[in-house]
């Protein structure tokens, strides 16, 4: 089965979907290249450094049509809504010989002539809709609305988003299929690198990898740091990740700020974006991954936190404990508290040995394998959902 995914954004606009996708390439390549052949189209201001890492994954050359061009965005939305078919987009999977299309952040139309499997990655705008514009918002409404009327089937990544999307949308009841992802266990079984001078690395430190957007709830971790330093005054914490929060501009220089002010420049270390590499590095010689976040999908950082063996230090979202059960340490992300309490308590943590890091790598080869599994059959689901519907002409 040909399966189409696009790429419209940048990776400093789009980290996760980035991640993902070049994820599940990795992975179907490996367990199922078979049965699934991905097929990249990626838009214009796609920078060629970004693609470089997806060429790397496909047997396919990416494919780069004009129509995916950001400019043009805004008059595809609206030929779909109305005529309910994106002819852009059809006539080049057509030309393609593409049999499922992959939909992320496009929307082809309600009448797309084609299976469709629609991945939603979670209902963060259901659940803190402050943090969003209402425009964005009821766009995100709108397209939900016309994917259950374009008769998609779902893809979503844990149970956690299956039960929301179920409470929101009932009428897609059954039209869903839960597919947690895993990672490719070559991409992260990386060797550490040379990080120490490049980072000025302490002997220990805390890793936090997640973009600077505002419900990463980077700034308990800030307001916490004061009491954690009162008991282990060497206590540190490394962040990297996109600066840039779209939805909340002056997020990052706010967050630097409230560092700034309470003297903690040297305590909680700003990295911005660093290579993959590295990231997979510094996240090998850390004493614990943290995720204090008020919202996630399924988070590649716990996932490449679990198969790394790293220990688990997260906020006590449901999906965070769908992902990690009883391996990580919990805390209450609107609460200083309970995540001082956390911080602390991960500290004393032993560092994990070569058999712990062997043990965790094979489970991520199996988690890898089920994932490669049960993504292949939502693609087939999607197209015998739809040939069951429409015929397979």
């Amino acid at each position: 089965m040909r399966v189409a995914f696009t790429l419209a954004d940048p990776a400093a606009h789009w980290t996760g979907g980035h991640s993902y996708l070049r994820n599940c390439f990795q992975v179907l390549r490996r367990f199922q290249c078979e049965r699934v052949t991905p097929v990249l189209f990626a838009g214009p201001s796609v920078p060629s450094d970004d693609l470089e890492p997806f060429a790397a994954a496909l047997d396919e050359p990416i494919l780069k049509p004009s129509w995916l061009d950001d400019r043009r965005r805004k008059s595809r939305l609206r030929q779909a809504l109305f005529t309910g078919i994106d002819s852009e987009a059809l006539e080049s999977f057509r030309a393609a010989k593409i049999d499922v299309v992959f939909e992320a952040s496009e929307f082809f139309g309600w009448r797309f002539p084609m299976p469709v499997l629609t991945w939603i990655a979670d209902f963060q705008s259901h659940h803190l809709p402050e943090y969003f514009p209402w425009q964005t918002r009821w766009r995100t409404y709108l397209g939900r609305r016309m994917q259950l009327v374009g008769h998609r089937h779902i893809l979503l990544s844990s149970q956690s988003a299956r039960h929301d999307y179920e409470k929101f949308y009932p009428g897609g009841k059954g039209r869903s299929t839960v597919v947690p992802f895993a990672l490719e266990p070559e991409a992260i079984a990386l060797p550490p690198g040379d990080l120490v001078e490049r980072y000025h690395l302490s002997e220990r430190f805390v890793f936090l990898p997640n973009q600077f957007w505002r419900h990463k709830n980077h700034a308990l971790v800030v307001d916490a740091l004061p009491e954690v330093l009162a008991t282990i005054p060497d206590f540190v914490v490394l962040s990297c990740g996109s600066p840039s929060d779209h939805r909340n501009p002056g997020h990052f220089q706010a967050l630097q700020s409230r560092i700034d002010e309470q003297g903690l420049t040297d305590r909680f270390r700003l990295l911005g974006m660093i290579p993959r590499a590295d990231l997979i590095g510094l996240m090998q010689r850390a004493v614990a991954l943290l995720n204090p976040s008020f919202f996630e999908g399924w988070s590649t950082t716990v996932e490449e936190a679990k198969a790394l063996g790293v220990p688990l230090v997260l906020s006590s979202l449901d999906v965070h404990r769908e992902q990690a059960g009883d391996t990580a340490i919990y805390f209450d992300p609107d609460c200083v508290s309970s995540i001082t309490r956390a911080l602390i308590d991960a500290w004393s943590l032993p560092t994990p040995d070569a058999q712990r890091r062997e043990l965790a790598l094979e489970g991520a080869v199996g988690r890898a394998s089920k994932y490669a599994e049960r993504m292949t059959a939502a693609v087939v689901a999607a197209r015998n959902s739809w040939g069951a519907r429409y015929g397979d002409s």
